[in-house]
């Protein structure tokens, strides 16, 4: 699972990995429990597409990145998105992108 190997790839750079989360709902409720920097979220999941997750994010004001696979995504959900990668990616891409958000930066 591409998720779960990117959460390893970001924990041996030091990061602190909450999820991955594979449904929406799951991952709302992973906000209320946790602080959360950023978050990268596939615009595909197993409960639908990412919208309400997109909308809890803006509405905690925690930047995301966005993974897909789509060409143009379906919904305006990127429009608050730091960037959004294209499947496939190089685990390295991300890393760099998230190196400012890391505890005092990179």
């Amino acid at each position: 699972m591409i998720a779960d190997t990117l959460a390893v790839v970001l924990e041996s750079e030091g990061a602190r990995v909450v999820g991955p989360v594979p449904a929406g709902a799951g991952a709302i409720e992973l906000l209320r429990q946790e602080v959360v920097d950023i978050a990268l979220v596939d615009m595909s999941l197993s409960d639908g597409f990412a919208d309400s997750l997109i909308g809890e994010l803006d509405d905690r004001q925690i930047p995301y990145v966005i993974l897909t696979g789509f060409g143009a995504l379906p919904t305006d959900a990127d429009a608050g998105a730091i960037k959004v990668i294209r499947k496939p990616f190089e685990a390295k891409n991300i890393v760099d992108l998230l190196g400012p958000y890391s505890k005092g930066g990179k």
